[in-house]
């Protein structure tokens, strides 16, 4: 579910969204978003953070 939504997001929001990123990771490249500059290894912190809150609320809360 999550890929569909994150492909209308690419259409919706091309500005504000970062296809592919994960290739960059270790090197200098800066992806800019909404006017912002962000570092591959910050994009993945997101999707990470994103991930957890996730699995929190799947699993009904913190533990």
């Amino acid at each position: 579910m999550r890929g569909a939504v994150a492909k209308e997001r690419l259409i919706s929001h091309p500005e504000a969204t970062a296809a592919s990123f994960k290739r960059y990771m270790g090197t200098n490249k800066a992806f800019t978003l909404s006017g912002k500059d962000f570092t591959p290894q910050e994009l993945s912190s997101f999707v990470l953070r994103q991930l957890k809150e996730d699995a929190e609320r799947y699993l009904g809360g913190k533990r």
